[in-house]
């Protein structure tokens, strides 16, 4: 039996050591989980984003079908010329490799959330959505606190404490290590009963160990203790700094966004109104339909960029949520 006395806190510092990497491990783990909750989101939002451009072209092409008739029958009467029916062809034949582009991105987008869900990509699918996702409400402010929960930042503290603990440890060793020590047993050379009162054995006395000459073994420790706690500060030092950089960044990423998507909303309202001018006039003969198609395409680039650039809203509030460390709930 052995009982230390640590009287200098070399025990208590190990506990504390080992208790601290044990959390820092399981920040790892957050770590992990956060990061592949990121990828969700992002895929997600994604793919609702790839289901809003299915939507736009297949009403751009009953549009141009509804064209495509009327440019052919203006042709049969003889009012439009070979040109005009050729480029109403042309368009909706784009229009068609367009939506096909876009349901190949979506298959590719549906397989990766299923790898991430752990279901083979044969058997998952999503049905497309009817609604786009809407824009999450984040507070005016966001306080600096919030970053304390990010995992990351959370293991990197934890493991600054676990290094300050090793340097408790390294010094504990330059002291006398004081313990008691019992012994109790039983012995016999012959064919007697080892438990009897004649063969028992015992020993109690306390047991001083004390380093005299190691070789410079503990002033090395000590100094490897502490450049491993130097080392656990700077880390600690730069997650923090990367944490507050990943916010600011998705913070002015949404606020860009929000003003570029203002304004490509304005500019897709122009587009539309040119397009239903350009379609009145060339039914009214006033105008080919060269006019048409160069505003039908306007409008339908304008309607998929402000649909683009909401998805890129989405994916950074994803971001900014992921680099809260899960959310700004208090």
């Amino acid at each position: 039996l052995n009982f230390d006395l640590d009287l200098w806190g070399k025990i208590r510092n190990q506990v504390a050591a080992g208790d601290a990497q044990a959390q820092a491990s399981a920040d790892d783990l957050a770590v992990a989980r956060l990061s592949l909750q990121r990828q969700l989101a992002s895929l997600y939002v994604q793919l609702d984003g790839l289901d809003a451009q299915q939507r736009i072209l297949s009403s751009s092409l009953d549009e141009y079908n509804q064209a495509l008739q009327l440019t052919r029958a203006r042709y049969q009467g003889q009012i439009a010329s070979e040109l005009d029916l050729t480029r109403a062809q042309s368009q909706l034949a784009e229009a068609e490799a367009q939506l096909d582009d876009v349901r190949g991105q979506r298959n590719l987008t549906e397989h990766a959330i299923g790898e991430l869900v752990g279901e083979p990509a044969s058997r998952f699918e999503l049905a497309a959505s009817t609604h786009t996702l809407n824009l999450p409400l984040q507070p005016a402010a966001l306080p600096s606190t919030l970053l304390q929960r990010r995992p990351d930042i959370a293991a990197a503290e934890r493991r600054v404490f676990a290094a300050n603990a090793q340097i408790g440890v390294a010094k504990a060793a330059w002291y006398p290590d004081f313990s008691l020590n019992g012994l109790l047993g039983g012995q016999t050379q012959g064919s007697g009963n080892v438990l009897s009162a004649s063969n028992r054995f015992w020993a109690l006395g306390p047991l001083v160990s004390l380093p005299i000459f190691d070789g410079g073994r503990l002033d090395g420790q000590e100094r490897q203790a502490r450049a491993e706690f130097e080392e656990a500060s700077a880390h600690y030092r730069s997650q923090v700094l990367q944490a507050v950089r990943e916010v600011e960044d998705n913070l002015g990423q949404l606020r860009d966004l929000q003003q570029q998507s203002l304004d490509e909303q304005a500019a897709a309202n122009a587009a539309q109104h040119t397009r239903t001018l350009a379609t009145n006039s060339y039914e009214a003969g006033a105008v080919s339909y060269l006019d048409v198609v160069t505003a039908q395409t306007a409008a339908l680039q304008a309607q998929r960029q402000v649909q683009a650039l909401r998805t890129r809203q989405l994916q950074a509030s994803v971001g900014l949520l992921t680099a809260l460390g899960g959310g700004w709930e208090g």
